[in-house]
């Protein structure tokens, strides 16, 4: 982790997560197999007006589902959900980061194979992975990238990515999101036009990609 300052990044002092009624401090994790959903789904909380980081990992799957479930949004008591992945093939491991947002009550409704074995984490955003100087960035799932020194002025941003389904990025300036990409397959060598002061990127992949900001 680098020990750049995080300019726009909020820290977060407390995060927990239960599930099953027992709450827990989720650096060591909440685990759990199969189905989890409704009442038996993993509660979450994030306090403090920060956002974080939601690490889900399942292992032996067929297939699954992941759901945010924002619960009491409005005076009525409504939810709103939100999915996060889903994925229809089976495989022998799965591990996506996602950017939460502050929460005062919310859960994950989990669905997946009898099989499947999983575990929901929330670290602070401070522990996400950083965009080096040389600007070059890969991976091959979902992930967030937090940029240390996000130029002052806007630039742009090359991409490429390998998956069939669709390959997402949002980026976050001073908390303002901006839509960067949205392909459907496989793309080569695309370039966007960033707003400046972009310091968060949350990228939905399920094939290998590439990121490079070009000052």
């Amino acid at each position: 982790m680098t020990s750049k300052t995080l300019r726009g990044v909020a820290a977060l002092a407390v995060v927990l997560a239960s599930c099953g009624g027992v709450t827990a401090h989720v650096e060591s994790g909440v685990s759990g197999s199969g189905d989890a959903f409704g009442d038996g789904g993993v509660n979450l909380e994030v306090p403090g007006g920060a956002q974080a980081l939601l690490v889900f990992e399942i292992s032996d799957y067929s297939s699954f589902r992941v759901e945010l479930v924002e619960l009491n949004v409005n005076e009525r008591g409504n939810t709103r959900r939100e999915s996060l992945v889903w994925r229809f093939s089976s495989a022998d491991l799965y591990q996506g980061t996602f950017l939460l947002d502050p929460v005062e009550s919310a859960r994950l409704d989990i669905h997946a194979s009898d099989s499947s074995q999983w575990t929901v984490r929330i670290k602070p955003l401070t522990t996400a992975e950083t965009v080096p100087d040389s600007g070059l960035v890969t991976g091959d799932s979902d992930t967030v990238l937090v940029d240390p020194s996000p130029p002052t002025s806007p630039f742009q941003l090359r991409f490429r990515s390998s998956g069939e389904d669709n390959f997402v990025v949002w980026g976050l300036a001073n908390g303002r999101p901006s839509l960067l990409a949205n392909e459907l397959g496989s793309s080569e060598g695309v370039a966007v036009g960033v707003p400046a002061n972009t310091a968060i990127y949350e990228i939905t992949a399920n094939g290998e990609w590439t990121l490079e900001i070009q000052e």
